[in-house]
C-alpha cells in the first residue's frame, strides 16, 4: 500500500474508532461529532466508498438525535 494510502486510511480509521469508542461509553454528542469529521474526511479525500460515507452520516445523525431524546 503506497504511504499517502496508508495514511488516509489511518486517519478516517482513527475517526471512526474514536467514534466507535465515544458510543459505547454513551457519549452520543462525542461519537456523531467524530462520525461527521470521518464523513468530512471522506468526502475531502475521495476514493471511500458512498456506502461507507453514508454509514458514517446515518450514525452522526442518530446519535445526535438520541443526544436530544
Amino acid at each position: 500500500m503506497p504511504k499517502a494510502l496508508a495514511t488516509i486510511s489511518e486517519e478516517i480509521d482513527g475517526f471512526h474508532r474514536y467514534a466507535e469508542l465515544y458510543e459505547a461509553q454513551g457519549k452520543n454528542r462525542d461519537a456523531a461529532e467524530y462520525y461527521r469529521k470521518a464523513v468530512a474526511f471522506a468526502e475531502k479525500a475521495g476514493g471511500f466508498g458512498k456506502e461507507s460515507v453514508q454509514s458514517f452520516r446515518q450514525k452522526a445523525e442518530k446519535l445526535a438525535l438520541a443526544e436530544k431524546g
